[in-house]
This record gives structure tokens, C-alpha cells and sequence, in this order.
């Protein structure tokens, strides 16, 4: 078996960077993507972002059916899939 050492890859960084994954580090608002400020002892993070006034609730994704949906105004986006949009697409309505 040949070895090339020109051809070398290069870990795919894409991945790591993108929307999908900084939605659902925690370390971020998943509907604005600013990171979520710390308390005034900066030993935890805030449950809300001070930037769009996003605020996590028990409200059910539409992708996953998981209560992991954070919302704000105008709209909402789910942390477990990083589904979002407006707050009709990303949240699951009332069963029937």
C-alpha cells in the first residue's frame, strides 16, 4: 500500500463550525447564535438571551417531539435538532 504525504486530509472543521452544532452547544442562544451571557458570579449561564430575549419552555419540538424549544417574539428554534423558523413551523401544536 502506497502512502502519499501530499494527500494528507485535513480534519473536516465545517462540521464543528457550523449552525446545526453552535444551536445545540448549550453555550449559545439557538435562535439568535450570540453566546448566552453568565450570572454576575460567572459561575453559570443565564436561562435567557439578553440579545433577541429568547427564554427556553416546555414547549415540544415539530422535527423531534423533545421539549428543548427556545422562543422569542418572532421566533423560536429547538435545541435538540436545531430546527428553526417561526414559531408555527418549529413548534408542535396541541394534540388532536
Amino acid at each position: 500500500m502506497q502512502r502519499f504525504d501530499d494527500e494528507v486530509s485535513e480534519p473536516f472543521t465545517e462540521r464543528r463550525t457550523s449552525d446545526n452544532t453552535r444551536r445545540r452547544s448549550g453555550k449559545r442562544c439557538p435562535v439568535c447564535l450570540t453566546a448566552l451571557g453568565k450570572n454576575k458570579r460567572r459561575t453559570k449561564q443565564l436561562g435567557f438571551c439578553k440579545q433577541c430575549q429568547a427564554h427556553p419552555t416546555q414547549k415540544r419540538c415539530r422535527g423531534c417531539a423533545q421539549p428543548m424549544v427556545w422562543e422569542n417574539k418572532h421566533g423560536a428554534a429547538c435545541q435538540g435538532c436545531a430546527l428553526v423558523g417561526t414559531k408555527s413551523a418549529v413548534i408542535q401544536g396541541p394534540p388532536a
